[in-house]
């Protein structure tokens, strides 16, 4: 139960990637504008290979491997959170080898299907851009971040939506975190969620975020924050 619990704070604790943002290593030195500026081509490149082009998708696992290196990140606070967005992708791409079950590559004997190397291909995209992303939050505190932004002549607007969303998100798996520790507690030692609990927890979830986002934007109008504000 304890570590059950552990994984699951790590899993959602972004004040994990805000700590190592903090430190005062080589990358975290570099001006924001070129690390955002080297983490969108990175990325962009990334997208634009073809999808049946495995080979060269995986030599992009280079950059985040590197950059963990160089960074002194610890592989556990990014694996944790690349969970979520790992299961989320290989759900949308789950299908592929039924669609495409045309054979492309034989190794060995065995008939690999353009499907099974398109799956591969996608999934590794997912998790190679979203490392990407995770490691300039862990080498980039998210106020410069936006400095960042507006350096390359971001609208404000987008910049304050970024950061909100930021924020919010953070708030979103706090109480995604609190709520599952309690269903736990409760539970009486059982592990997992039953099925039966989901509909009431995400209830709960929904009801206590808006709620905490509710007191969060009140505090923001009581520091003179206007929705209308452009400097």
């Amino acid at each position: 139960m304890r570590d059950m619990n552990r994984f699951v704070k790590s899993m959602f604790n972004l004040a994990e990637l805000e700590q190592l943002s903090r430190r005062k290593t080589m990358i975290n030195k570099w001006h924001p504008s070129i690390k955002i500026i080297i983490t969108f081509i990175y990325i962009l490149i990334l997208t634009s290979v073809d999808g049946y082009e495995l080979g060269k998708v995986l030599l992009f696992g280079v950059y985040p491997i590197l950059l963990l290196s160089i960074a002194d990140i610890p592989t556990r606070v990014i694996a944790s959170k690349l969970i979520i967005p790992a299961f989320i992708s290989i759900s949308l791409v789950a299908f592929n080898p039924l669609f495409d079950q045309e054979i492309v590559l034989v190794i060995n004997n065995i008939g690999i299907s353009g499907g099974v190397i398109s799956l591969c291909s996608l999934f590794s995209k997912s998790l190679f851009t979203i490392s990407a992303t995770l490691i300039l939050v862990s080498t980039t505190s998210i106020e410069k971040i936006g400095d960042g932004l507006r350096w390359l002549r971001i609208p404000k607007k987008l910049v304050i939506l970024l950061l909100l969303v930021y924020r919010y998100i953070g708030v979103l798996l706090d109480e995604v975190s609190k709520t599952i520790e309690a269903y736990q507690l409760r539970a009486n030692g059982g592990s997992g969620i039953h099925i039966s609990a989901w509909g009431s927890l995400v209830g709960q979830i929904i009801i206590r975020s808006i709620k905490r986002s509710e007191e969060i934007y009140n505090a923001m109008l009581l520091r003179g924050y206007h929705i209308g504000d452009e400097e």
